[in-house]
């Protein structure tokens, strides 16, 4: 199954954090071929006063469920410090599973496609290195026109 991962760390060595990240989930023997999007300095989504996040993309291919994809990414966040206390609170790790194929999963704490992905140009943008014309199974738009149609002004820059 192909997946898209988002990846973000605004507390600490946020670049190395994001980089050791992406060798964790390297390691995993269930997870083949990752790709990952250049990392792209971002302003803050939801609380204004926090440091500035590097976030970036990532592609996988899995024979894992969503299910263990997720309680995968939980124990990595965890593992690197990641604390769940504000909602868009400062944090060391944010893994975020953005699509799963094509497939669209509704579940109280799994939410596939990521439901604020056409808002974020934080996602958008590192999304778009990786899959421009992957198409949203519930918009039905593809990532370079939902990146194209944005509204927010966020300020990216790669590195």
């Amino acid at each position: 199954m192909e997946v898209y991962l988002s990846l973000g760390s605004n507390v600490g060595d946020r670049l190395q954090t994001i980089i050791s990240a992406i060798e964790e989930l390297q390691k995993h023997p269930k997870i083949f071929d990752l790709k990952a999007s250049r990392m792209y300095l971002t302003e803050p989504y939801g609380l204004a006063k926090q440091p500035d996040f590097i976030n970036c993309a990532v592609r996988i291919e899995t024979v894992l469920s969503a299910r263990d994809i997720l309680q995968e990414i939980n124990i990595i966040e965890k593992d690197f410090g990641r604390r769940r206390e504000i909602r868009w609170g400062a944090r060391t790790l944010d893994i975020d599973i953005l699509f799963f194929g094509n497939q669209v999963i509704q579940e109280p704490d799994l939410i596939i496609p990521h439901p604020q992905i056409h808002k974020r140009a934080f996602i958008l943008q590192p999304l778009h290195e990786l899959c421009p014309d992957l198409v949203h199974p519930v918009l039905h738009k593809t990532v370079r026109t939902l990146l194209e149609n944005l509204t927010d002004n966020v300020t990216l820059s790669h590195r």
